[in-house]
């Protein structure tokens, strides 16, 4: 089989509204992802990129604008030697008056707009390649047609996870078999060398903890992809102990002090306080200069010994609680009120804002 080189990139969410962000904050994440879908158009050019493989989620359809998808489609005329395939998810849904259909897109832009399995042929490629829009039922799909493009490289792009799409095992067997890129997964995954989701280019908000960024290389007989980071900004979620702290101005510089090797200027940080004192979170923000966003919240360890408890609780509801609270995905900072508000209730039968 030849050799196909390819970008392939998901869950942009272009347009997304940046829930638990101020309003600023979320304006200028809101362009952070514009900036990052020029920063992939921009390495498919320098790369000669033969296809760049969108597998869902471009934008959010419910805050798209016109003047997004102008933006969108102006990226794609940069690359008109790149062929861009999408695959809409189910944030950028294709319905009857969506843009994918009502939009003039490039010559170079190919959208599969219904649920079931399509194809187009790129000649010089020599490749078939199929994708879907995204469907709510699970399965269905005639992956069996698959089998009839003999002498072709076969490419799939679609949205959803191997087992949301039901696909079988045979057809990773294919021996035209080039590559399936799948999208919906926030992190990126690695189903088998040639079955993979890129995750999304930009974290999304604090549960996102690995690099972000996109699959980049070339694919054919054997997949060679590399991941590559293109997010350009990071979440962070820290816990600092402010024992020995005097007062609010040095809560601030051991916050500052926790991270200054973590870029503040570009970043996105939640701090839970844990400690003995109990600080006035207001004014050691006033302290903070020069960070791009921070989010504090004192620990619900404050008063309690979590540790104890957990082992005092361990099989009662107080027990479940915690062990909830701690693995949920929720910012540092509503994890942490929640953790306080609920011992409040289960254990002194009050609740105290804090």
């Amino acid at each position: 089989m030849g050799r196909i080189k390819v970008v392939h990139t998901a869950d942009l969410h272009l347009g997304a509204p940046c829930r638990g962000l101020p309003p600023s904050i979320g304006r200028q994440r809101r362009k952070d992802y514009m900036q990052t879908l020029a920063k992939i158009s921009e390495i498919c050019k320098e790369e000669q990129t033969d296809l760049l493989l969108i597998a869902g989620d471009l934008w959010e359809e419910q805050y798209v604008t016109r003047p997004l998808v102008d933006f969108v489609a102006d990226q794609f005329r940069r690359i008109p030697e790149t062929k861009v395939v999408i695959a809409p998810g189910n944030s950028d849904f294709n319905h009857p008056n969506s843009f994918y259909r009502e939009y003039p897109w490039p010559d170079n832009v190919h959208i599969f707009h219904e649920p079931h399995l399509s194809s187009i042929w790129t000649p010089h490629l020599n490749a078939r390649i199929y994708g879907c829009a995204w469907r709510q039922e699970r399965g269905g799909l005639d992956w069996e047609q698959l089998k009839d493009s003999a002498g072709a490289q076969v490419v799939v792009v679609a949205y959803g996870t191997p087992e949301d799409l039901a696909i079988p095992s045979s057809i990773l067997e294919l021996s035209n078999l080039a590559y399936v890129a799948l999208g919906g997964a926030h992190e990126h995954v690695v189903w088998s060398p040639k079955m993979l989701a890129p995750g999304s280019p930009e974290p999304l908000d604090f549960s996102c903890r690995q690099g972000h960024g996109i699959l980049k290389g070339s694919i054919g007989t054997a997949a060679a992809l590399e991941f590559v980071s293109v997010a350009r900004r990071r979440f962070y979620t820290l816990d600092l102990d402010t024992d020995g702290c005097a007062a609010e101005e040095e809560v601030a510089q051991r916050i500052l002090d926790a991270v200054e090797a973590l870029a503040p200027a570009e970043n996105l940080f939640a701090v839970r306080l844990a400690g003995q004192a109990k600080w006035d979170v207001l004014k050691v923000q006033d302290y903070l200069d020069g960070v791009f966003y921070i989010s504090i919240a004192q620990s619900a360890g404050t008063g309690y010994d979590i540790e104890t408890i957990k082992k005092e609780h361990s099989r009662g509801v107080v027990g479940r609680y915690i062990a909830a609270i701690e693995q949920t995905q929720c910012p540092a900072e509503v994890a942490a009120r929640a953790l306080r508000f609920g011992l409040d209730a289960l254990l002194a039968g009050r609740v105290e804002a804090w």
